[in-house]
C-alpha cells in the first residue's frame, strides 16, 4: 500500500518511500497511520490514512487525525509460549556408549 503526491492510496508491487506511513497510537489507543512523505504544504499537517463509512479509500490530504475514519483497532497476535529447556530434561550422552554405524 502506498500514498501517492494527490493523496491517493494504491497498491505498489515495490516498497517505495511513498509506502512508508507512521504508526501513531492516539488517545483512545485507536492506531493512525500518517504518510511518512507527504504534508500539507501550508501548515506541515500530516496526510492521514482513512476509509469512510462505505470503506472507500478517502485521500489523505482530507482526513484529520480527529476524524473517525482514520482510527482503526490494532488486531491482537496470539503469542505462543515456549518452554525453556533445563538441564534435567536435556539427555545426556554417555561416553561409554560405542557410536552408532
Amino acid at each position: 500500500m502506498a500514498m501517492n503526491a494527490e493523496g491517493l492510496l494504491y497498491s505498489s508491487p515495490h516498497f517505495t518511500a511513498e509506502c512508508r506511513f507512521k504508526e501513531c497510537v492516539f488517545e483512545n489507543y485507536y492506531v493512525l497511520y500518517a504518510s511518512a512523505l507527504y504534508r500539507q504544504r501550508r501548515s506541515g499537517r500530516a496526510w492521514y490514512l482513512g476509509l469512510d463509512k462505505e470503506g472507500q479509500v478517502m485521500k489523505g490530504n482530507r482526513v484529520k487525525k480527529t476524524k473517525a475514519a482514520a482510527h482503526f483497532l490494532p488486531k491482537l497476535l496470539e503469542v505462543a509460549m515456549y518452554q525453556e529447556p533445563s538441564l534435567h530434561s536435556v539427555p545426556e550422552a554417555s561416553p561409554s556408549s560405542p557410536p552408532a554405524p
